[in-house]
């Protein structure tokens, strides 16, 4: 493992173990649940809603809140949402947007 890692490095890592191990587990019929930091949450989520690399920078994704994402027969997202009380959902994804805000003033 690297020291440190990039949303791409992560995407390179994270993609490819996803359709070699997580697709054949599915096309079982198995519910699989993925547990990981950030970053790879990320590049899944850029995977999965074929987001550009413009896009994935603008999603917040809220820690510890689980994300469900339903796919069709070709592993296509049907839909994904957020787990929980959507208003304190959106009061975590708020306190990251304005984290992400003072990060920036700061730099």
């Amino acid at each position: 493992m690297p020291l440190t890692e990039s949303l791409e490095d992560t995407v390179k890592r994270v993609i490819p173990y996803f359709e070699k191990e997580i697709i054949p587990e599915m096309k079982k019929g198995k519910n699989i649940l993925v547990c990981a930091h950030g970053n790879s949450i990320r590049g899944l989520i850029k995977y999965f809603d074929k987001l550009s690399d413009e896009e994935i920078v603008h999603v917040d994704i809220p820690n510890a809140i689980p994300l469900i994402y339903e796919f069709n027969e070709n592993f296509e997202t049907i839909k994904s949402y957020y787990l929980g009380d959507i208003d304190k959902i959106n009061a975590k994804i708020k306190f990251i947007k304005n984290l992400d805000k003072q990060i920036d003033n700061f730099l």
